[in-house]
């Protein structure tokens, strides 16, 4: 069987890591057909269109203007022969766009590529030469449809310069590879057809050690997996990146069976690749196998994270085999508090592509009370967002300022006092609303209503009991995260919206309001807009998909208010009560006069909201399991103690950093980490946070990225990692990138000194 890699596929193991992906990129179709192999057709996507517009925009610009060789009438790459003439410097044009990487035996023989396999031709977006220099300095361009870059663009950009540079050579032409890789991006405010972009420059030999070490460790082993109409060796695991891939319909097959005793252990959310490697390792392929597993902190050749999580994972598999719920035992949560009289309810969705919200939805509700207001964004432009945030987050603050007035005339009295609260159900969604308030403090309304915002956040010097502060009087809860903590339920893969609700409408008759969405709008494992949806909405005059999205989002918004009156009743009627967010009657904190409002307010206003929007931003993405943090680029997971020592008073400790953590955005320049045994109540209490404050030690050796030295500074005073280096064996440290509030204090200090003048 004639295999063959592209660059696309050298892309797409470095975004999913996915060996059973790979290996059938590497197969001709017919043979996929063969082996059984189902498989979505080619189709340019929504995102993967725009991001063509955007190319050709940028392309015809560069043509234009005389810097880029042209294309051939009728063809959509150069020849190879045209592609040489560029390369020798026989052609006047610093750009060639789409040039012809033919794959040389000297490139085959660099990146140690197995016998049997072969390399397609590829085509990079952009390259571009100096020949200003002696010799002539060739740079890879690659353009993309986003706002930013991510490590496995850059992973491709790497990957073309090893090509070229071997072409080069086999042509003789001298002429060395830049030592930075260009990624050119959307820039923000601009729309793709415009063709305007920012330049994202990065080092290139970090990412050109990790295709080498690609071709030199993993390849050989993926190809020597069978694949066939009787048996597949490929390793496989489902996850919510798994709905952008074309084999989802193939591998999802194993996770849908009837008997879910026989379905695929990648049904069980929370399981990552590691944890599903050992299982497989220890002869536990399917949830039955699963539900009867013992797994526990003595069982031999099991890593610490499973150790961990041993119990959440076998309740989820027993959830899906018996077909019921199953709080898991004496587990609560400081995410959401036990009453809530009046329930605020928050739906936001994104466009990554154009940077901005396309939709914001918000629902009241309270005992005497309901109403709710969406908007959805037709027109991507600055306005449309500012007056969708000015109209919907209006609307929250009046509904507070009235429950605020009506509390201030019944202090004292309990049962007439309002208890408050705010509701999304995704963690993104929190995440984006902050983000887009940021993109619009140019808005007067904006401005004004940040004053609003901020008293939604008192300072901890107006909050006398401690308890109350910090985590405590956070105003919002992200409800996924609650279920995901508290609850075994029988869903596949993830707790989206959708499956969470459905799981508990057949557990529970009594609950009913159900989010079906259909056709476009219903995704596998998420319930926010799928990217097809959103594009369509911007580039089409459709009035019925404008509709259809907004009835989307008022269906999320009946839901998520549904569960949470289905989580207040439960803990009403459990004998230990799993809610234990303590807060007080809501009011708003007096510090601020919106309607007084003097500039030096509004300075001050901004630096609490970002301190207090910032810190709950945090908690927010340490609720997550660690393989959503890590995705992240802020958390190192599951990182293996080599050696430690005490040097003059500091603790240091060298860690082993597994392939999956080695994209960390964690660096040396972080003065705000913490390393745990990933314990939610030390990782979710910022209080507690000191007491595992580390550094990182800047590293001797730039290209050593499988190591890290972290240190200790007066660690008499931190006895949790005497404790921990006494109790963890194998890969259980987890470091964390968490928020301090270096300036606030400093910065509203000097502004009262300032208003005192």
């Amino acid at each position: 069987m004639a295999l063959s890699l592209s660059a696309s596929t050298i892309k797409s193991w470095f975004q999913y890591r996915c060996e059973r992906k790979t290996r059938y990129e590497m197969m001709e179709s017919n043979e996929l057909v063969t082996a059984g192999v189902d498989k979505v057709p080619t189709d340019v996507g929504a995102w993967a269109s725009l991001g063509n517009e955007f190319e050709t925009a940028i392309v015809q610009k560069l043509i234009a203007t005389g810097q880029a060789l042209p294309l051939a009438p009728g063809e959509d790459k150069l020849s190879q022969a045209r592609t040489e003439a560029f390369l020798r410097g026989s052609l006047p044009h610093n750009y060639a766009p789409q040039a012809t990487l033919d794959a040389h035996r000297t490139a085959s023989t660099a990146l140690t590529l197995p016998d049997g396999i072969s390399l397609r031709r590829s085509f990079p977006d952009l390259i571009r030469v100096d020949r200003s220099v002696e010799p002539p300095v060739f740079s890879i361009i690659d353009i993309k449809g986003t706002q930013s870059a991510r490590a496995f663009h850059k992973a491709q950009v790497a990957f073309y310069a090893e090509l070229l540079e071997k072409l080069l050579v086999d042509l003789r032409v001298p002429g060395v590879i830049s030592s930075q890789g260009e990624i050119w991006c959307i820039k923000e405010g601009t729309l793709a057809d415009e063709g305007i972009h920012r330049s994202e420059v990065f080092d290139l030999q970090p990412y050109r050690r990790l295709v080498k070490d690609f071709f030199s460790r993993e390849l050989l082993t993926i190809s020597k997996k069978e694949v066939s109409r009787y048996r597949d060796d490929t390793f496989f695991h489902i996850y919510y990146k798994c709905e952008q891939c074309q084999y989802l319909p193939h591998c999802i097959k194993n996770i849908n069976k009837a008997d879910a005793a026989d379905r695929d252990i990648s049904a069980v959310p929370g399981l990552t690749h590691e944890g599903k490697k050992t299982l497989l390792r220890r002869g536990v392929s399917n949830l039955g196998a699963l539900t009867e597993a013992h797994l526990n902190a003595q069982s031999p050749n099991l890593n610490w994270s499973l150790q961990r999580r041993a119990e959440v994972l076998i309740a989820r598999a027993k959830a899906q085999t018996q077909g019921r719920l199953q709080r898991i035992p004496d587990l609560a949560t400081y995410l959401m508090p036990p009453r809530v009289d009046a329930a605020l309810y928050i739906v936001a969705d994104y466009d990554p592509v154009e940077d901005n919200l396309v939709t914001l939805g918000y629902r009241f509700k309270s005992a005497t009370k309901s109403h709710s207001i969406v908007r959805v964004l037709k027109e991507g432009d600055k306005s449309a967002e500012a007056n969708a945030i000015s109209d919907v987050m209006g609307s929250l603050i009046e509904d507070l300022t009235a429950i605020d007035a009506h509390n201030k005339q019944h202090v004292g009295d309990l049962n007439a006092e309002l208890h408050a609260h705010i509701f999304l159900f995704e963690p993104t969604e929190a995440q984006y609303l902050q983000n887009a308030i940021g993109r619009h403090l140019d808005d007067p309304r904006i401005r004004t209503g940040l004053l609003h915002a901020v008293r939604l956040f008192p300072p901890e010097d107006l909050v006398p009991e401690p308890e109350l502060r910090g985590i405590h009087h956070l105003p919002a809860t992200a409800l996924r995260s609650v279920f995901e903590q508290l609850f075994a339920l029988p869903v596949r893969v993830s707790y989206d919206l959708r499956q969470v609700s459905e799981a508990i409408a057949v557990c529970d008759a009594n609950f009913c309001n159900v989010y079906r969405p259909h056709g476009p709008f219903r995704r596998e494992f998420s319930s926010l807009l799928a990217m097809d949806v959103i594009r369509a909405l911007r580039n089409s005059e459709d009035r019925g998909n404008l509709e259809a999205i907004k009835a989307d989002v008022e269906a999320r918004l009946e839901t998520t208010a549904s569960l949470v009156e289905w989580l207040l009743e439960e803990n009403l009627n459990s004998a230990k009560r799993f809610l234990r967010l303590n807060k007080r009657p809501f009011r708003f904190q007096a510090m601020f006069d919106p309607l007084n409002a003097k500039d030096l307010d509004i300075l001050q206003a901004y630096e609490l909201l970002e301190a207090r929007s910032s810190m709950l931003a945090t908690l927010v993405r340490l609720t997550q399991a660690f393989p959503q943090r890590r995705a992240s680029g802020q958390c190192m997971a599951e990182l293996k103690l080599l050696k430690s020592g005490n040097t003059n008073g500091k603790l240091w400790l060298l860690f082993k950093i597994p392939l999956e953590s080695q994209d960390s955005d964690i660096s040396s320049d972080d003065f705000a980490l913490i390393l745990t045994n990933d314990d939610p109540d030390i990782r979710l209490n910022p209080y507690r946070w000191g007491e595992c404050r580390v550094s990182i030690a800047p590293r001797q050796d730039k290209h050593q990225f499988d190591s890290i030295l972290v240190t200790i500074h007066k660690p008499q005073e931190k006895p949790l990692f005497q404790q921990w280096l006494r109790e963890i064996e194998g890969p259980g440290w987890f470091l964390d990138r968490v928020y301090e509030d270096f300036t606030s204090y400093r910065a509203q200090e000097f502004l009262a000194y300032l208003d005192a003048k």
